[in-house]
């Protein structure tokens, strides 16, 4: 396995794990589907998501509806990762399903652009965006 295969193995995997963690939740989690993967956001993404966070658990109200959401991955695609290179780009292809209050069920796919940067000779994420 060389260099690149390693990362590229690498971060195929970091993209499933964060995107079936990070667009998984429930109402009633208390934002844990974000502050789970902390560990693995740049410091950037992080900041970000923190403020975000924040400002959510202060504007639910009790009552809003419970709401659960769950994603499952069903493909990823890690960008060409030169030697060396120290930001990378994938596309994660995902099935998501709700349940919000006693409405019907509802399925949809999505997309989760991801990019990630080199932090401390460690891969983070740096932005996580649904297409």
């Amino acid at each position: 396995l060389t260099q690149v295969d390693a990362t590229h193995a690498q971060l195929t995997s970091m993209a499933r794990s964060f995107t079936e963690r990070y667009g998984t939740f429930s109402t009633d989690a208390a934002f844990s589907n974000i502050t789970d993967v902390y560990p693995v956001m740049s410091a950037a993404m992080l900041a970000r998501s923190q403020a975000y966070v924040q400002k959510a658990q202060t504007s639910r109200k009790a009552t809003d509806p419970l709401t659960m959401t769950t994603t499952t991955v069903l493909s990823v695609q890690v960008f060409d990762v030169p030697f060396g290179a120290i930001t990378a780009s994938a596309t994660v292809k995902t099935q998501r399903s709700q349940i919000k209050g006693s409405d019907a069920p509802k399925t949809w796919y999505q997309d989760l652009n991801l990019s990630f940067v080199k932090e401390d000779g460690l891969w983070k994420v740096d932005s996580a965006v649904w297409k």
